[in-house]
């Protein structure tokens, strides 16, 4: 299993999801977060209104 990982999916993350936009250096497409990305930041955080047991509610 590589680093950062897991064999099952989960919804505890605290940090919404990353475009890929560099590897090794070299820029991958223009170099910017596309369509694919927006779509997986959209649901991360549509995510985090749903109610979960994973998801503890802040007070404030």
């Amino acid at each position: 299993m590589a680093f950062g990982l897991t064999s099952k999916p989960t919804r505890c993350s605290r940090r919404p999801p990353q475009a890929v936009i560099e590897l090794d250096g070299v820029a991958v497409g223009d170099a910017a977060p596309g369509s694919l990305t927006a779509r997986l930041r959209d649901r991360f955080w549509a995510m985090m209104d749903e109610p979960s047991a994973l998801i503890e509610k802040i007070k404030y």
